[in-house]
């Protein structure tokens, strides 16, 4: 059974990319939504209302909107292989995100990232980025403007040069085989000559991505940001795969250079995987 830990703002939007990209497995979704943030919502006057009240009246509200979220998914594409199970929390949702993730094992989190909003209320969108940084789990994130499609061509920046992770691998390999999707290994790089060790971390991407159709492609652009964007506007990519690492290599700048310059914009879902150390 694989479990999946969905991150909510009440939007179904990233919930539905989920229970269709994951439709053909058994799988247990946590659905859930952090109101530490919505203590001055709308709805509640906390001139009129002491804190206790307050709390009481966010839980209840969150509850009952996560309640509608469930509904809103469920009744639109019914899954018997899929349970869900309910989770609202007054904690900091990384605090929160951190202990789910340790206590059940879950494999993956699939949240939404919003274009930043000005209203004051709204902050969901913010913990995108903390999500991907800090929580030692993969993370699939939805932009707001990307419709369902089928992953069929998965895109998967590298230099070959960090020790990757088999857990990590086999989910994106799963998810690729599970589409028959198409992984291009893209390597960016003047000189298409690789070292010992780059040899032999392309070994191992091959022997745990091999039941995929796999094709290691090389880009000579000088700058990787312009290299992963062009590839994805000329090549239909459905998806993007990154390593969060902490080791100071190639993978590190090609995180962070693309978090700061490629993923804000991308209208593709991206999938971050997690190779830092504990």
């Amino acid at each position: 059974m694989r479990k999946i830990l969905i991150l909510t703002d009440f939007s179904d939007h990233a919930f539905n990319y989920a229970a269709d990209l994951f439709k053909y497995e058994i799988c247990s979704f946590y659905i859930m939504h952090a109101y530490q943030d919505d203590s001055d919502a709308p709805e509640i006057n906390s001139e009129e209302t002491n804190l206790e009240t307050i709390l009481t009246d966010t839980a209840t509200i969150a509850k009952k909107k996560l309640e509608k979220t469930i509904k809103s998914v469920t009744s639109t594409t019914p899954n018997p292989r899929h349970s869900y199970h309910l989770i609202s929390t007054n904690h900091s949702l990384l605090e929160e995100v951190d202990h789910l993730v340790e206590e059940q094992n879950i494999d993956i989190i699939v949240m939404g990232a919003k274009e930043q909003s000005h209203h004051k209320n709204i902050t969901f969108g913010s913990h995108t980025p903390q999500v991907i940084k800090y929580v030692k789990c993969p993370v699939l994130v939805i932009p707001e403007q990307c419709d369902y499609n089928k992953p069929k061509h998965i895109l998967f920046p590298t230099h070959y040069l960090i020790p990757y992770k088999r857990r990590e691998l086999k989910l994106f390999s799963e998810i690729a085989y599970s589409y028959r999707a198409v992984i291009d290994v893209l390597y960016n790089t003047k000189s298409k000559k690789l070292s010992a060790h780059q040899k032999d971390n392309q070994r191992f991407l091959n022997e745990e991505l091999g039941k995929n159709q796999i094709h290691f492609k090389t880009s000579s652009n000088q700058n990787i940001t312009d290299a992963i964007r062009s590839y994805i506007k000329h090549n239909e990519i459905d998806m993007l795969v990154l390593v969060n690492s902490n080791h100071l290599t190639y993978e590190d700048i090609i995180f962070k250079t693309t978090l700061d310059e490629i993923i804000l914009n991308l209208d593709i879902p991206y999938l971050i995987l997690q190779n830092r150390e504990t």
